[in-house]
């Protein structure tokens, strides 16, 4: 009896291993700044000024709800606040973007989906928190740090002047400044998001 329940105990911890890792195993395609630009539906600069956990009687699940407070909309409709929502599920296992009520962001939103869910294009990759140099100068990084922000982009002239020298498009990544990286999203969403 004992080997059966130390053999149950091993079998539900590998299952468990197995299942994590599966979910985790999700890849996100890897997309330059246009492509984002591109594939978002929203583009906004805001401040996260609520989060909740609510019941959602039409899903029957809870989901956790960002509030932002919308300061520069550069694509989608003008809106002082927007709410964002995510599956709590996915937000308890880490699988999509979070945010913290005084968190300073640029947002690259996809689409809602019938769910009424909403999640940065790219997950991590469409999610710049804004940060604060030591000069009190503001600069944006998404998860990766902007790896590949530029990779396999033509940078035509009017973009490539937005941005500041050492940032050129084959560049490793690294903090982008916060005006110069709105100046070029606008460009590039005034040009259809086209790299």
């Amino acid at each position: 009896m004992k080997r059966l329940h130390i053999f149950g105990l091993i079998n539900t911890a590998v299952c468990l291993l197995l299942g994590t890792s599966l979910l985790q195993a999700a890849v996100v395609k890897e997309m330059n700044l246009a492509a984002m630009a591109a594939a978002a539906q929203r583009v906004f600069s805001g401040v996260c000024i609520d989060r909740q956990t609510l019941y959602d009687p039409q899903q029957q699940r809870e989901v956790v709800a960002f509030t932002f407070r919308v300061d520069q909309v550069l694509k989608g409709a003008a809106q002082d606040r927007l709410t964002v929502k995510a599956s709590k599920m996915l937000v308890d296992l880490k699988q999509v973007p979070t945010y913290c009520v005084g968190e300073e962001v640029v947002l690259f939103l996809s689409g809602e989906s019938r769910l009424g869910f909403a999640s940065p294009v790219g997950l991590g990759q469409g999610r710049f928190r804004v940060l604060q140099g030591a000069g009190g100068q503001r600069a944006v990084a998404n998860e990766r740090n902007n790896r590949n922000l530029f990779k396999a982009m033509d940078m035509p002239d009017g973009l490539r002047s937005a941005l500041q020298p050492g940032h050129a498009a084959a560049a490793p990544g690294g903090p982008l400044p916060y005006e110069q990286f709105l100046d070029l999203v606008r460009a590039l969403i005034g040009q259809g998001g086209r790299p």
